[in-house]
Formats: C-alpha cells, sequence, structure tokens
C-alpha cells in the first residue's frame, strides 16, 4: 500500500533515542536557568548543596524514585528506565558543560592564600599565579589560574564561593591540557 510506514516496537531504540532528546532537551532548559517543574527543583537543590552536576543529581533523586518502581512495574522497566536516566544525565551534563575533559579557571579573589590552600590540597590541584591589572582602575591584582577536571566544576566552584562569594572567575574550556606533573 503506497504511503504505508510500517511501526515497530523496539524498546531498545525508544529507550536510547527518547533518553538522548531528553537530555538534551533538559540541558538546554537548565543552562538557561529555567526548570520543567517537578523533580528538577529537588535535582537543582541537590546539586547546589551536594556540589555536583544536574546530571549526578539527576541519577540520585530520580533513580530513588525510579528503584521504587520496581514493586509497581517490574524489573525490566525499572532496568530500562535507569539506562534512559543514566544517558539523560550524561546529556544534560554535556549540554551544560560542554564536552571537554578540563576547565580553566582564572581566580580574582581577596582570599589569594586560602583559595591556593583549597585548590592545592582539597581538589589535589597545581595553581599558577599571574600578575594582573585592571585595565580600567589600573589596580595590580594577582590572577590564580589552574585546570580542573570537568567533573570536579562544580566542588571547585562551590569552594572557591565559600571561600569568597565575592571573587572573580573566570571558567573555560580547555580541550588539550599537557605536563605540569
Amino acid at each position: 500500500i503506497p504511503g504505508y510506514v510500517e511501526v515497530t516496537f523496539d524498546p531498545w531504540l525508544f529507550t536510547l533515542f527518547g533518553a538522548v532528546l531528553t537530555g538534551f532537551g533538559l540541558g538546554l532548559v537548565f543552562k538557561s536557568g529555567f526548570t520543567t517543574g517537578g523533580t528538577d527543583i529537588l535535582n537543582q537543590i541537590v546539586s547546589k548543596y551536594g556540589k555536583m552536576s544536574i546530571g549526578s543529581s539527576m541519577l540520585w533523586t530520580d533513580g530513588l524514585i525510579i528503584f521504587g518502581g520496581v514493586f509497581v512495574f517490574g524489573w525490566t522497566k525499572v532496568m530500562y528506565s535507569l539506562i534512559s536516566l543514566y544517558i539523560i544525565s550524561i546529556m544534560t551534563d554535556k549540554v551544560i558543560l560542554g564536552i571537554s575533559s578540563s576547565k580553566a579557571f582564572y581566580i580574582i579573589t581577596d582570599h589569594e592564600t586560602a583559595v591556593k590552600k583549597f585548590i592545592m590540597t582539597h581538589l589535589s590541584h597545581g595553581v599558577t599565579v599571574l600578575d594582573g591589572r585592571g585595565g580600567y582602575t589600573g589596580n595590580h591584582q594577582k590572577v590564580i589560574m589552574c585546570i580542573i577536571p570537568t567533573k570536579e566544576y562544580f566542588l571547585a566552584k562551590e569552594g572557591i564561593h565559600e571561600i569568597d562569594p565575592n571573587a572573580f572567575f573566570l571558567v573555560t574550556d580547555a580541550y588539550e591540557v599537557y605536563g605540569g606533573e
């Protein structure tokens, strides 16, 4: 019959494509500073206070909810849901944080010693201190530069903010990082 399209039900295809599209869409929503409501608000709270990415907080909060569904839906559907949730969390983080494996932090703070100590002792990463001068004021200031793995981005950001809520920092993707061991 002309114009007839055969539709098949393949749970793997639906799980994979649905998760990728959902994760991409959620990443765009979160990156814009919005929420879809529901557990997203809980995810953002867990992300903030747990110092983890939105994707990781989704795995915890939504994962617990999905595990509760085993009594109603059975193990097969719960396993498909967990696979889908895992892909959604990865895609969401990739949209929000980018695809690089490292981030370059440039930090200007009045608490230089405390920030350096936090990065070097708590995160176990090296720092480089650069001499800077304000373009408008001409004031001399120190700029702390460090490379942090993307998976530690939220821990570094929240730690710096706790030390100095008024710290200025710029975070960029670092696609290639060599040496400095």
